[in-house]
């Protein structure tokens, strides 16, 4: 009776005991290998830095120029007035593109983007070469 006694009480206590062991080494771990950055080491961007190259963003592209222009119109109506259409002609015939016109600026760029997204739009931003 003892023998069944102690083997139950060693079953139902063993996995608590190996759990807390298990965690014990976790957390020494995870301490040893923490690493400390110093706060100075981060450097905001300043609200006017420059992009390196002109950048624009295209928001759409369409097959047809009368979505293409509904869209234009409703990013130009919320506030991102640099919204055009641009036909570009491939071998499978023509695209209307709805992009903006090149920032020069971070605070630009990042703008122009959270009003696309706030209107559920993804733009892609362009680099353009600078000649």
């Amino acid at each position: 009776m003892i023998d069944h006694t102690l083997h139950t009480l060693t079953c139902r206590t063993a996995p608590k005991l190996l759990v807390r062991k298990a965690i014990t080494i976790f957390y020494s771990v995870l301490a040893a290998a923490e690493v400390v950055v110093p706060i100075s080491n981060y450097i905001s961007t300043p609200k006017t830095a420059r992009l390196d190259k002109p950048t624009l963003l295209q928001i759409a592209a369409f097959r047809d120029l009368k979505q293409a222009g509904q869209i234009q119109a409703r990013l130009r109506k919320a506030g991102l007035s640099s919204a055009q259409v641009v036909e570009r002609q491939t071998s499978t015939g023509a695209w209307f593109l709805v992009r903006t016109s090149p920032f020069s600026t971070y605070a630009e760029l990042k703008q122009a983007i959270n009003l696309a997204e706030k209107l559920n739009f993804h733009p892609r931003s362009i680099q353009l070469n600078s000649e």
